[in-house]
């Protein structure tokens, strides 16, 4: 009971932000995702199949997949907004147009030749009612043989109430990039260098990504990880950003050349020294084996399945979702595309 004058407390909406698989979206469950298509939609995919189970045409980005909706920034008409399916069937649910203050260059469709072309990343997250929406588009003009520059940007957030259609603008602003990796303590830590990369969807080309040292932030968890003075073994050591308390170390054996977390965070990779093409995928929990992939470059371990990039042919990358348990290849299919890749690969 609630004594008189007593205020009820405001019970603050749970806040939803997406879960990456690479180059793709998914939702908390694991059992669809949404990738871009080799012509500039989005295709949302049955998980555990492959199985398409409904795509956007027109030039989108996945934003949110959620439970009973998934959210997609779509340009038809030559403008945006953001759009609301239903994620198995694909029923279009509901559109809210987005098109507020943005320039008029900023596009998502791609480039038809020539030498302008134009990105576009989004971030989204939504709190109750309220969607928020956050760009960076980058107009890019090819200058001879030297590389693109950039020769207009505009970033901002869209903050769009689901309700009413609303739509307010924060040019400028962006979101809090949350931290993947912090300084490791000076308490008897001796951090070496691993490779981590902030959580997203987008395309990276070749592996592993950029370098980084101290602590790998994995939740509440943190993780550093140390070569053995013989060089035989990496010790994985952790404890609770909250308590400080430390949970059992792991010792993982083998000459290893390079050692990366996956997307999840509750696994990382270790690149063999002799066998430079062969990685070893562990677990973070008990340091188990749990799979042996061949040229990696960016993996993620969702619902028990484990999904991987790796160059194929000529200008490809493909997309394979492996079961964790057997190993067994569930599917594969092409994703790359003409698009600027993510971070640098060292």
């Amino acid at each position: 009971m609630v004594a008189a004058g007593t205020a009820h407390p405001t019970i603050m909406p749970k806040e939803e932000v997406p879960a990456y698989f690479p180059v793709g979206l998914t939702n908390p469950s694991g059992s669809i995702g949404c990738v871009r298509t080799l012509t500039g939609g989005v295709e949302a995919l049955d998980l555990a199949s492959g199985r398409r189970l409904w795509k956007s045409d027109a030039p989108s980005r996945a934003l949110l997949v959620g439970s009973h909706e998934v959210f997609l920034l779509e340009e038809r008409g030559g403008r945006l907004q953001a759009a609301a399916y239903e994620p198995r069937g694909g029923r279009r649910i509901k559109t809210w147009p987005c098109n507020a203050g943005l320039p008029a260059w900023a596009s998502l469709a791609e480039p038809g030749g020539g030498r302008r072309r134009t990105t576009f990343q989004v971030r989204a997250r939504r709190s109750g009612n309220v969607l928020e929406i956050g760009y960076d588009a980058q107009e890019l003009v090819a200058t001879g043989i030297a590389p693109s520059a950039a020769q207009s940007q505009a970033k901002g957030i869209l903050r769009l109430d689901l309700n009413t259609g609303s739509v307010e603008h924060l040019p400028g602003e962006n979101f809090r990039a949350l931290p993947f990796v912090e300084p490791a303590p000076s308490r008897g830590y001796q951090p070496v260098r691993f490779h981590a990369r902030a959580a997203g969807p987008e395309l990276m080309l070749g592996g592993p990504p950029p370098d980084v040292q101290g602590a790998l932030v994995a939740g509440d968890l943190r993780v550093v990880f140390e070569r053995a003075a013989n060089g035989r073994s990496v010790r994985v050591r952790r404890w609770r950003a909250s308590t400080g308390a430390e949970d059992p170390s792991i010792e993982i054996a083998g000459v290893i050349d390079a050692i990366w977390p996956t997307l999840d965070r509750d696994h990382v990779a270790m690149r063999r020294a002799s066998q430079q093409s062969m990685c070893d995928l562990y677990s973070l929990v008990g340091g188990v084996r749990i799979a042996i992939l061949e040229r990696p470059i960016d993996i993620a371990v969702i619902a028990g399945r484990i999904f991987w990039t790796t160059p194929s042919g000529r200008d490809q990358i493909n997309l394979i979702a492996t079961e964790a348990v057997t190993g067994r290849i569930l599917w594969r299919r092409t994703v790359w595309r003409d698009t600027p890749a993510g971070e640098p690969i060292p």
